[in-house]
C-alpha cells in the first residue's frame, strides 16, 4: 500500500517487502577492501564516524526496506547462490553497514524475555522502539498502544508511505499504522483475541479497519493491484481518495 499524507515536499517511506522483518543498523561499521577485492570490515564501532559523515548533510528522501525473513545466513545463502563463495552482492558495498540482535519479553512481563521473536514483536520493536510480546502490533508487553515512526513523521510534517508486496494486514505493513493486541485480528470478523480493540467495545478496531479510517487523509494502492498510478495528495479541496484492493486470487 502507499500512503500520501500531507503536502510538504519531505518524504519517508517504508517498503516491506513480505511478512517478516529485517532489523536496522544502529551500529556502523566500516567496509573497505583488500588487496584481493575481498570486502572487509574494520573492527570497532563506526557509529561516531557515521554521525560525523552525517551532521552537515540533509536527507532529502528517507527510505527503509525491510526483507522478508532477511538475515545474514539468507543476505549469504543469496550471495552463494547467485554470485558465488568469492562473488559481490550490491549491498555488499555499502561503505558503511551494521546490524542488531532482538528479542521479545513476555506478555506483561517486560523484564522476562522470550529469546525467539516473530515478526509482530521484531516489527514492533523497529517500529516504534519497544519490545514487546509475540503477536503484538504496535503495542507494548501490556497491550498499551504506541507511536511508530511512521506516525510520528507524519505528525511532523513528512509526507509519508507504506508498501508492501504482502497483504496489508500482515504484520510487518500493519505495525506502521495500527495497533491491536493481537496480530490474528486482521478484520471486525476476527476480534476474539482482541475484545478490548474492538469498535463495538470502543476501540480503534481491527488492522484492516484502521487502516481504512485514514482513508480521508491519505491514499491507498496494493502492489501488483489493478492500477499502478500513485494517488494524489489528500488535502480538504481534493476530493476524496478511492481505496484500490487487490484483485482476488492473487498472493504472495
Amino acid at each position: 500500500m502507499t500512503m500520501w499524507t500531507t503536502s510538504r515536499r519531505r518524504w519517508l517511506v517504508f517498503a516491506a517487502l513480505g511478512a517478516a522483518a529485517m532489523v536496522g543498523a544502529p551500529t556502523a561499521l566500516a567496509q573497505g577492501s583488500g588487496n584481493d577485492g575481498a570486502a572487509t570490515s574494520s573492527a570497532g564501532d563506526r557509529t561516531s564516524k557515521v554521525r560525523e559523515a552525517v551532521q552537515s548533510g540533509k536527507a532529502k528522501n528517507v527510505i527503509l526496506f525491510i526483507g522478508d525473513g532477511m538475515g545474514e545466513s539468507e543476505i549469504t545463502a543469496a550471495r552463494n547462490y547467485a554470485k558465488g563463495a568469492a562473488g559481490r552482492l550490491a549491498m555488499d558495498e555499502f561503505p558503511l553497514t551494521g546490524d542488531y540482535t532482538i528479542y521479545a519479553v513476555q506478555k506483561n512481563a517486560p523484564s522476562k524475555p522470550e529469546y525467539v521473536t516473530d515478526s509482530a514483536a521484531s516489527g514492533t520493536g523497529w517500529a516504534t522502539g519497544t519490545k514487546t510480546y509475540n503477536g503484538a502490533i504496535s503495542v507494548d508487553a501490556h497491550g498499551k498502544p504506541v507511536p511508530s515512526i511512521l506516525e510520528n513523521a507524519k505528525r511532523d510534517g513528512y509526507r509519508t508511505g507504506n508498501v508492501s508486496t504482502a497483504e496489508v494486514e500482515d504484520a510487518t505493513p500493519a505495525v506502521q499504522g495500527t495497533h491491536v493486541v493481537e496480530r490474528a485480528c486482521k478484520g471486525p470478523e476476527s476480534m476474539e483475541k482482541c475484545p478490548g480493540n474492538a469498535k463495538e467495545n470502543g476501540g480503534e478496531g481491527s488492522i484492516a479497519e484502521q487502516l481504512v479510517q485514514t482513508q480521508r487523509t491519505c491514499c491507498w494502492v496494493v502492489a501488483r493491484s489493478t492500477s499502478t498510478r500513485p494517488c494524489r495528495p489528500a488535502s480538504s479541496k481534493a476530493r476524496p481518495c478511492r481505496t484500490r484492493l487487490m484483485p482476488p486470487g492473487i498472493r504472495r
